[in-house]
C-alpha cells in the first residue's frame, strides 16, 4: 500500500501550512492603511522592554479591559486556519494569529518535530468577524467580567513565546490550533479560578456561568458551536453559520479536547510523513497546554 502523502503535497500551487503569505500581501497592506490600522505587531516576551514594539503596544494599553473573546476558523481549504478575536471596552478589536515567519527559507520544515520559528502577532481589525484575510466561522464565545484585563492575554502571549517547544510552529503539535485554543482556555479559566489544584483540566472555579439570557454583564458565559463541524451550505450554495449553543465551563473544556483529539486523528493519517502518532500528538498538546498553565 503506497504510503499518504501530506494534505499540502497535493496542492502544489497553494502555501505551505502556516505560512504568511495573506498577512505580507501587498493588496491587503494597503487596505489596512486606508482603514487606519497599524502594521501586525509580532509577539514576543514582553519582558524584553527595550527594541520592542509588543511591549511598547501593551504599555499603551495596559488599563484596556476585555469584553469578549472568539475562537475562529477560516473556512479557505486545506488548513482552515484558526485564531482568537477579541473586542475591548473601547470598542477596538483585535486578532492573534500564529503563522510561519513572511521570509521563512525552509517553510517545509514544520514538518519536523523541532519545526521553524512561529511568526506570532497580533492586529487590530475592524469588528470580530472581520475577513479582510478569509471569511471565518465564530467556534467558540466568551464573554468576560467587568474587570478582566488585557494583561492576561500578554501573559499568556509571552509564556507560550518562553517556551522552547511551544514557541516554534509545527504542523503536528505547536501549530495556529494549538496557539488559538491555548489562549482562548487559559484567557477564559483565568477569569474565574478561585483555588489551583492538580492540572490544567482539573481546575475548580468561582462559579457556572449563568444560563446566557441578552447581552452579558458582571458573570461570564461561554457558547460553543458544538459539536464541531463545518457550517452548513444552504439552498444555493452559500455559506450558513451554525447557531451557538450556551456552554458552561466543562463544556468548553470537553469541547477543546475533542478539537485536539479531532487534529490528532487527522495527524496520524500522515504518520509516514509527520512521524508520530494521534496518541502522542494529543498528549503533547494538552501537557504543553497544563505545563504554560
Amino acid at each position: 500500500m503506497p504510503k499518504p502523502k501530506s494534505p499540502f503535497d497535493l496542492l502544489p500551487s497553494a502555501p505551505p501550512p502556516g505560512s504568511s503569505y495573506f498577512i505580507s500581501n501587498a493588496v491587503i497592506i494597503a487596505k489596512r492603511v486606508a482603514l487606519g490600522l497599524e502594521a501586525p505587531i509580532r509577539i514576543n516576551n514582553c519582558h524584553r522592554k527595550y527594541d520592542n514594539p509588543f511591549y511598547d503596544w501593551y504599555r499603551r494599553d495596559s488599563s484596556a479591559q476585555l469584553v469578549c473573546m472568539q475562537l475562529r476558523k477560516e473556512q479557505k481549504a486545506p488548513f482552515f486556519h484558526e485564531y482568537v478575536a477579541f473586542a475591548l471596552r473601547d470598542g477596538r478589536y483585535f486578532r492573534i494569529d500564529r503563522r510561519q515567519l513572511p521570509n521563512e527559507a525552509s517553510p517545509m520544515d514544520c514538518t519536523s518535530k523541532k519545526g521553524v520559528k512561529a511568526y506570532d502577532t497580533i492586529e487590530e481589525i475592524t469588528s470580530l468577524d472581520d475577513s479582510m484575510y478569509n471569511p471565518s466561522d465564530c467556534l467558540a464565545e466568551v464573554y468576560f467580567p467587568r474587570d478582566t484585563r488585557l494583561s492576561l492575554i500578554i501573559c499568556i502571549c509571552t509564556a507560550i513565546s518562553r517556551d522552547s517547544q511551544a514557541s516554534a510552529y509545527t504542523v503536528q503539535r505547536y501549530n495556529c490550533y494549538f496557539y488559538a485554543q491555548t489562549i482562548l482556555l487559559y484567557t477564559a479559566c483565568k477569569s474565574a479560578v478561585r483555588t489551583r489544584f492538580g492540572g490544567l483540566w482539573e481546575y475548580s472555579y468561582q462559579y457556572d456561568p449563568p444560563v446566557y439570557a441578552g447581552p452579558p454583564t458582571q458573570a461570564s458565559y461561554f457558547s460553543i458551536q458544538w459539536p464541531w463541524k463545518q457550517a452548513s451550505q444552504d439552498e444555493n450554495g452559500g455559506h450558513q453559520p451554525r447557531e451557538m449553543q450556551t456552554a458552561n465551563w466543562y463544556e468548553l473544556k470537553a469541547y477543546l479536547l475533542a478539537m485536539i483529539h479531532a487534529h490528532s486523528l487527522r495527524v496520524e493519517q500522515y504518520k509516514f510523513v509527520l512521524r508520530c502518532s494521534a496518541e502522542e500528538v494529543e498528549r503533547d498538546i494538552k501537557e504543553k497546554m497544563s505545563q504554560i498553565w
